[in-house]
């Protein structure tokens, strides 16, 4: 039987030629002439190891000075960016040195005694270190993410206004709706000439593990699946909850009266809204831990006491063991709420989408 291995994405031949093997999309990426790039793709699918490359070729393109390589925190480029960096510009091509104290990348070659290039290394937590010099080509990995902040890309972009000077990016999407998408993705979206971005499937790696994909697919909800693993945007559709079944999660009536059901824990779940106030009531069978919602309200324009009345009056041959409702922030409704003789709990989970992901476990 014969077998085909994948070719490395670096390859440095004996006789000092560099070879590269990219995918179609870093391939298209690398050679964007656009003043901003984006790769916008899926975890695993080889974004981080374009950087280093990429600011290799402006490096030649626009010569000598100082560079950028920025990531979200220190400690988020030691694993990722930094390696890509040392095994290029320091293991491969013998460029010149990391100098880790100084957080930079320094050039063999010398101008007046000086490195010709140096490569700064910035976080967007610590705004001193991207503030620092003036560039003429700047990468960044995982912009998308929250700790990258627009601030810190607005110090980017005042580093590298001197020279006109092109950005590269590399990211996975974490946030449906985030300073990330309105300033460059909707830019991008509506046509604006500065902005390129290339989208990749996590598996247009050839290494990244297909098993590993179809997992995703079939375990995530749609739209989280294209935003983690295939760097597209999407909203979900309709309700948050885009796989409920009614032919699966819809069973036929059955009265929770009834004494057999009487021990059965009682939760009831609240969000919050002036025309919107929201709940559910929920049952959990101790035999099996099955959930049954079998009581929703819906309400507007009403005080916050006369939601509570109406709660109690539902209630009141129930014993509900706990009340949990609103977003970490929403503490004053809470308060409200349990001075109106209704208490109500935080959740335990304080991010949305970590939240979303602990419902979908139970479908």
């Amino acid at each position: 039987m014969t077998t085909t291995s994948t070719p490395a994405f670096k390859v440095l031949h004996p006789d000092g030629r560099l070879e590269i093997n990219p995918s179609r999309p870093q391939m298209e990426a690398m050679t964007s002439e656009a003043l901003v790039t984006g790769m916008q793709a899926g975890t695993g699918s080889g974004k981080t190891s374009v950087l280093a490359l990429w600011l290799k070729m402006e490096m030649e393109k626009r010569g000598a000075g100082d560079y950028l390589a920025a990531s979200p925190t220190f400690p988020l480029m030691e694993p990722r960016l930094l390696p890509e960096f040392r095994e290029l510009f320091v293991e491969l091509l013998g460029w010149g040195v990391y100098r880790p104290g100084h957080h930079r990348f320094e050039s063999h070659e010398k101008v007046g005694g000086e490195p010709a290039y140096r490569i700064l290394l910035g976080s967007a937590n610590n705004p001193e270190s991207v503030e620092s010099a003036t560039v003429k080509g700047a990468c960044i990995d995982e912009l998308a993410q929250r700790q990258f902040t627009r601030q810190a890309w607005e110090a980017i972009r005042r580093r590298c206004a001197f020279y006109n000077a092109r950005i590269f990016y590399a990211t996975t999407l974490y946030e449906v709706s985030s300073w990330y998408k309105t300033e460059i993705y909707d830019r991008w979206k509506a046509g604006d000439p500065q902005y390129h971005i290339v989208q990749a499937d996590s598996i247009s790696n050839p290494a990244y593990s297909r098993e590993q994909w179809e997992l995703a697919r079939a375990t995530l909800p749609a739209w989280k699946f294209n935003m983690f693993h295939r760097g597209i945007y999407e909203k979900p559709t309709g309700l948050i909850y885009d796989a409920f079944d009614d032919a699966t999660q819809m069973i036929p009536a059955f009265d929770l009266r009834q004494p057999q059901y009487k021990e059965w824990p009682r939760y009831v779940g609240h969000d919050f809204g002036p025309n919107n106030t929201a709940a559910v009531w929920i049952a959990q069978d101790p035999a099996t831990g099955f959930l049954y919602i079998y009581r929703e309200y819906l309400a507007g324009g009403l005080s916050v006491g006369q939601h509570a009345a109406e709660w109690k009056r539902q209630t009141y041959t129930e014993e509900v063991r706990s009340r949990i409702g609103g977003a970490w922030a929403e503490e004053e409704a809470r308060y409200a709420y349990t001075a109106a003789g209704w208490p109500i709990y935080k959740p335990a989970i304080r991010d949305v989408e970590a939240g979303i992901d602990r419902v979908y476990s139970f479908v």
